[in-house]
C-alpha cells in the first residue's frame, strides 16, 4: 500500500503503513530508521525537522536492499593503541560482529585465528559489519591468557569523528574469556564506511601492554 499523495495524513496512517506501536512518535520514522527503509521511503528526512507531510506517496518496503559491503575508507586510530609490549602472556584471539536486527548483511568472526606473540595492532578492514540506523549489533572480543594479571577489554566505534568507547569490562582476572556488548546504531547516523576498535590491556611487572584489533563498520 502507498500513502495518499494529497489530503490529511494521520499518525495512524503512518503507523499502519510502516509499523510500530503506540504511543506513536514521529521521530521513530526518520528515513533508514527501524521502520522506514528502502526505496519506497526515499525523501523522508534522516534527522531534524520531520512532519506528516513528508510521508505523501511513501510506502513500506519489506527488507531494505543490502548493498555490497564496503571496507572503511578512513584511517582512524584509537589514541593509545600503539602502547606496545609483549603479547606472549595475553592476547586477543579475534572478535565477532553480528546484526540481530536484520539478515542478509555482512558480519565478521575471526575469533580463534590469532594467538600469543601476535602483533600489538592488527587491521582487518576486509572484515565488515553492516547495519542501518536503529539496528542492534553485537560485538564480542575473545582473549587468551597465561597470567592472572588484571586486564580490561574495551570496544570503540568510530563514525568518522574519532573513537568513542561503547563497552568496558572493568578490571577482570582469569585465563581469558569472551567479552562484549550490544549496541544500537543511533538515529541520525549518516550512512558511511566507519570503524570498530577492540582492545585488551593488562599490567604485569609494572608495565602495561595492549593488543588491538580494527574492523570495518558499514552503515548503509
Amino acid at each position: 500500500m502507498v500513502l495518499q499523495s494529497t489530503g490529511a495524513i494521520s499518525f495512524n496512517n503512518i503507523q499502519t503503513e510502516f509499523g510500530g506501536a503506540n504511543p506513536i512518535g514521529i521521530n521513530e520514522y526518520y528515513l533508514n530508521g527501524t521502520y522506514t527503509t528502502g526505496t519506497g521511503a526515499t525523501g523522508i528526512p534522516t534527522s531534524g525537522t520531520i512532519s506528516v507531510n513528508n510521508f505523501y506517496g511513501k510506502s513500506k518496503v519489506v527488507g531494505a536492499v543490502v548493498p555490497a559491503a564496503v571496507a572503511t575508507s578512513f584511517v582512524g586510530t584509537y589514541a593509545n593503541a600503539y602502547m606496545g609490549g609483549v603479547t606472549n602472556y595475553e592476547a586477543i584471539t579475534g572478535c565477532s560482529g553480528s546484526n540481530t536486527s536484520r539478515t542478509g548483511v555482512s558480519t565478521f568472526n575471526n575469533i580463534g585465528t590469532l594467538t600469543y606473540l601476535r602483533s600489538n595492532v592488527i587491521y582487518h578492514a576486509n572484515l565488515i559489519l553492516q547495519a542501518r540506523v536503529g539496528d542492534q549489533i553485537n560485538i564480542y572480543v575473545n582473549i587468551i591468557s597465561k597470567t592472572v594479571s588484571p586486564h580490561i577489554v574495551r570496544i570503540y566505534r568510530n563514525f568518522g569523528t574519532g573513537y568513542v568507547n561503547i563497552y568496558s569490562s572493568g578490571y577482570v582476572t582469569g585465563n581469558g574469556g569472551t567479552y562484549g556488548t550490544s549496541y544500537t546504531i543511533p538515529v541520525g547516523t549518516v550512512a558511511g564506511n566507519y570503524g570498530i576498535c577492540c582492545t585488551n590491556e593488562y599490567s604485569t611487572s609494572g608495565q602495561v601492554y595492549r593488543s588491538v584489533n580494527y574492523y570495518s563498520l558499514h552503515i548503509f
